[in-house]
């Protein structure tokens, strides 16, 4: 790479990383609301924010895609980049990037967490459901049996 080119890579890597962000962001408001959704228990307003999120992810990993051969191309030249100006604001938006992404992986993990509590709690609920009619029906033998001597009447008469 000739040393012209390297500054335009690294000010198209900085922009790379911007729009990420920018994405980033909306993820994260988009992942904090669906953690407040499941502590509601709204499983439709949360199915309805993930159409959003996924266009999101769709387009960062397209950004990724296109970013992907550059980072490369700044490994490799690692030395004479870090002499640019723009390089340190590269690497401070890379780990806001990282940072970010790490929160919403802590986010998600929130709302897993949440969901599997609620699962759980549905599972010993139709458990104890089932519990309950099993407990009925046998109650209901108790207080209601079967007529045997009528039959036995009939049978004769």
């Amino acid at each position: 790479m000739t040393e012209d080119a390297l500054p335009r890579v690294i000010e198209e890597y900085e922009a790379g990383l911007e729009a990420q962000l920018r994405l980033l962001a909306q993820l994260d408001t988009i992942a904090k609301r669906q953690r407040d959704i499941t502590l509601v228990k709204d499983y439709a307003a949360f199915n309805k924010a993930s159409e959003p999120r996924e266009e999101l992810t769709h387009a960062l990993l397209a950004i990724e895609e296109r970013l992907r051969p550059i980072r490369e191309r700044l490994a490799a030249h690692r030395r004479e980049a870090s002499m640019l100006p723009n390089y340190t604001r590269v690497v401070a938006l890379h780990k806001e990037a990282q940072d970010l992404i790490a929160r919403i992986l802590a986010v998600d993990q929130e709302s897993l967490r949440v969901m599997t509590d609620a699962e759980a709690a549905r599972r010993l609920a139709l458990a104890s459901i089932g519990q309950g009619e099993m407990t009925l029906n046998a109650y209901r033998k108790v207080l209601a049996p079967p007529v045997a001597s009528a039959t036995l009447i009939n049978g004769r008469g």
